[in-house]
């Protein structure tokens, strides 16, 4: 199945303000000591985010496409009806204004991952003030391929998805509880004797 997705471009203006404190202490044979520095923290970065993929297809889960991520784009090619020959193709349903919320939380969120990754090294940091503003830049169209397996067990339906381009697998798999529970007093029966 090809899934449609939007490919959003992201600018993110990230800042950051705090008062930092390092703490060491050390004893000699009288005393204990604690000795608190502080520091003002402040950090300004920007970064660039290319092609963050958000599904505009209803039938497809959103929590289940955003853990088929990674793609990858260098394997990207113009459209050309052959590649859809003999395949599914997932209608696109949902425009890009409707979807962009997702991407922009994205890029939230991995703004403040990186940022975050640059506080390292502090006992505190108070007085926060921290600032992440995104820019939308561009936003293109493309097909992934995403392929659905649904198999039926005990009378029960499962779900599984595939990633066609990296091979990951998404989905949840039947449990049998005879063999779950005959595994349990195995290992249980090996670390009684």
């Amino acid at each position: 199945t090809y899934v449609p997705f939007f490919l959003y471009d992201y600018h993110s203006d990230m800042s950051f303000r705090a008062i930092g404190t390092k703490v060491r202490t050390w004893s000699d044979s009288k005393y204990h000591y604690t000795e608190t520095s502080y520091y003002d923290v402040a950090r300004e970065m920007d970064g660039d985010f290319d092609k963050v993929p958000v599904d505009a297809s209803i039938a497809m889960d959103d929590g289940t496409m955003d853990l088929m991520e990674p793609y990858t784009y260098r394997e990207l090619e113009a459209h050309q009806d052959k590649y859809l020959s003999g395949f599914y193709a997932e209608k696109y349903n949902m425009e890009e204004g409707e979807v962009a919320y997702r991407a922009e939380k994205k890029v939230r969120r991995d703004s403040e991952e990186l940022l975050n990754n640059t506080l390292g090294g502090y006992a505190t940091l108070t007085n926060v003030n921290k600032n992440i503003a995104v820019h939308k830049r561009d936003v293109k169209f493309a097909l992934l391929p995403i392929w659905e397996y649904v198999f039926n067990y005990q009378g029960v339906d499962y779900k599984l998805h595939v990633n066609g381009q990296t091979g990951k697998v998404v989905g949840k798999t039947p449990i049998s509880k005879s063999r779950v529970l005959a595994y349990g007093a195995t290992v249980f029966g090996m670390i009684y004797i």
